[in-house]
């Protein structure tokens, strides 16, 4: 009804589909009882005995549905009340054109405000239009043929089967339209989404409905059960949850999947035939597994550096199932691996740098496949940043450094580069306690290497002068094993544009904590860029640093303290200089 919360006071899948029932029999009711009383003026005499008990029977429906409402559901109870004595007026007002059709256009207009109340996907000015042709069209098509049904005598001009005909074809192409506006189209959701089905019985029976227009007895019963049932249809379809787009092989897989009465946030990288990772955040639970059709059930399990719990699965080539399973029941999740070769870095040691790139290009709305991962190779931007480290420890006249580095591609080149701007300012590369430590490896050797390195710097001098990681490093769960680290970076973790990403992750995909190379393709998704500027940052494991800020405009910067969007939980990241030359 007009006012009515679809669910928001109501608790689990009973009282939501109770609300919905209870809005469709409402909205039938009334659309048979509002269009039959709008149509009425049509007539040069009072409607047949079939036609009042047409129009009487909507009413009742109607009534009932309105004081079920009334009873079971939070509703706006003026609107609820004045519209019951509306649909229980029209029938004795039907000898009358005048009132009934003021009382016809008085329903009709409350079945469109509810129609539109209640339709999920009416968030623009095309889906806003297509209800209120779809609606008014119905209404057309339920009176005339509700009229006919008495053998009434029609005023000149009024041609009845020609009215049906045009009330049904207008149904039937508002009904492509919102087909087509809902993103469904053709693809596969047209038979395998309720919302999908829904709509096409919206096109469909308009169209067998305008075919009978012979307007005989059981003939406008049928054309009037055919109209009825597309009104109902429409406004099913509108309150259902818009379907997921269905999967694209190689583009990386964002999706919620039920599982119990939980819904599980998942993401699958790459999504090609071969090994793929099935990653959950920390909101989802410690519980959960993953299987692949007939394949064996593989927990999924935390990995060092990275957040939530993984999952390594064999993808078959071409469309299939994967089954999550925890303690609270298990869904399935449809997915689509094509024919494509597999990228081998997505689900190896870097696999979950790899997934938290693509995951900022997905809560970016782009979906993009996946050609390669931020380990394939050293960027120019991240080379230039630690060129200007190494510049920046030469002019503090540090003893030398040590490079920590590990096998991939873009960790080997970046150990190169480090050291050769290290050989230009006459530095020594070498392991010892009062040296700088740089680190560019990934993840899943640096979350280690960093807490070994903690405890050891507990009870003895280790890397006197610092601990320096690679950008791609800033990542909650790689930079909370120093105590203390430094980072060259070309963007501010707390200004607004970085927060915005964090807050998107978070409210996107169940918590998880941002990375410096999910908020690049963020940015690249976005059309956008950081500075170009590179600055110190220190990042420690306290909610305070005693730290000088050396960059004037950072100088009034909250230095500690819990804020929405955080990089660092549990722990602070500010600026330690000024631009790195």
């Amino acid at each position: 009804m007009s006012g009515m919360d679809m669910g928001a006071h109501q608790s689990g899948v009973d009282g939501h589909v109770l609300a919905v029932v209870l809005r469709l029999l409402l909205l039938v009711g009334a659309a048979v009882a509002g269009g039959t009383g709008l149509l009425r003026p049509a007539l040069t005499v009072r409607p047949g005995r079939r036609a009042v008990a047409g129009a009487a029977a909507g009413a009742v429906v109607a009534a009932a549905a309105g004081v079920a409402s009334l009873v079971a559901l939070p509703v706006v109870v003026p609107v609820a009340v004045a519209q019951i004595a509306l649909v229980l007026a029209l029938p004795a007002v039907l000898a009358r054109p005048v009132p009934a059709a003021g009382i016809g256009a008085a329903l009709g207009l409350l079945v469109l405000v509810e129609t539109l109340a209640g339709d999920f996907a009416a968030d623009g000015v095309v889906a806003v239009l297509t209800d209120v042709v779809f609606v008014a069209a119905a209404l057309v098509g339920i009176g005339v043929t509700v009229l006919a049904a008495g053998r009434p005598r029609w005023r000149d001009g009024v041609r009845p089967g020609r009215i049906t005909a045009l009330a049904g074809a207008v149904l039937a192409l508002t009904g492509v339209v919102r087909l087509s506006e809902s993103g469904i189209g053709l693809d596969r959701r047209i038979y395998s989404s309720a919302v999908g089905l829904l709509l096409v019985a919206a096109v469909v029976l308009p169209v067998v409905a305008a075919v009978v227009v012979g307007l005989r007895r059981a003939v406008a019963v049928v054309a009037t059960a055919g109209t009825v049932l597309a009104l109902s249809a429409w406004t099913a379809a509108g309150a259902l949850p818009q379907p997921p787009a269905p999967p694209t092989p190689g583009v990386p897989l964002l999706s919620s999947v039920p599982v119990g009465e939980a819904a599980v946030p998942v993401l699958v990288t790459p999504q090609r035939p071969g090994r793929n990772l099935v990653h959950f955040p920390p909101g989802a639970g410690a519980d959960l597994a993953v299987a692949t059709g007939d394949g064996p059930l593989v927990r999924a399990v935390p990995r060092p550096g990275a957040e939530g719990t993984w999952a390594e699965v064999d993808l078959p080539a071409g469309r299939g199932e994967l089954m999550i399973h925890s303690g609270r029941g298990h869904g399935t999740l449809q997915v689509d691996a094509g024919d494509g070769p597999g990228i081998p870095a997505a689900s190896g040691a870097d696999g979950p740098e790899c997934a938290g790139a693509a995951l900022g290009g997905l809560v970016a709305g782009r979906h993009d496949v996946l050609t390669r991962c931020p380990a394939d190779g050293l960027e120019d931007a991240d080379a230039d940043a630690l060129r200007r480290l190494v510049g920046v420890l030469a002019s503090r006249s540090v003893p030398g450094i040590a490079v920590a580095a590990d096998g991939s591609p873009r960790s080997r080149q970046a150990a190169e580069v480090v050291r050769r701007a290290a050989a230009d300012a006459h530095l020594p590369v070498r392991d010892s306690p009062e040296n700088a430590l740089v680190v560019v490896s990934g993840w899943a050797d640096a979350a280690p290497r960093l807490h070994a390195l903690s405890e050891r710097q507990a009870s003895l001098p280790t890397y006197a002068q610092g601990v320096y990681l690679a950008p791609w490093l800033l990542h909650a769960p790689v930079v909370n094993e120093a105590l203390t680290s430094f980072l060259p970076l070309r963007f501010n973790p707390r200004d607004a544009q970085s927060l915005e990403y964090s807050v998107a992750l978070e409210n996107g995909f169940g918590g998880e904590n941002p990375s410096a190379s999910g908020f690049r393709d963020w940015l690249r998704a976005r059309r956008d860029r950081p500075a170009d500027a590179v600055t110190l940052y220190a990042s420690a494991q306290v909610s305070a640093m005693p730290m000088e800020i050396r960059s004037p405009d950072m100088a009034d910067m909250s230095m500690g303290g819990d804020y929405p969007g955080q990089w660092v939980p549990g722990g602070t990241i500010v600026p330690v200089s000024g631009t790195l030359h």
